[in-house]
């Protein structure tokens, strides 16, 4: 998604944050190698829907998993743990 890619990825808990199914990608069932044929197949044909999700992949990616942001989340987290941490430890 970050390098413009079209999501055609397997149905499972992990990816649903990251794809909605025929709008910012295709999901099919792990183990229904028809499923992904077809789900091949309609990412190709589909011009149209690669290029709105690659708008909309492209905004979430820089949003959700810019390294960045990311970080600055992370080190705050350690932060708030270690305020938690000296609140209820003697000095």
């Amino acid at each position: 998604m970050a390098c413009g890619c079209f999501p055609v990825v397997s149905d499972i808990v992990a990816n649903h944050p990251w794809v909605e199914h025929g709008r910012t990608g295709l999901l099919f069932p792990h183990s229904d190698p028809e499923a992904l044929a077809k789900c091949l197949l309609e990412a190709l044909e589909s011009e149209t829907l690669r290029k709105e999700a690659l708008v909309i992949n492209r905004e979430k990616v820089n949003k959700d998993a810019n390294l960045y942001t990311v970080m600055r989340s992370v080190e705050e987290r350690y932060h708030q743990l270690i305020r938690a941490k000296a609140a209820v430890s003697p000095a």
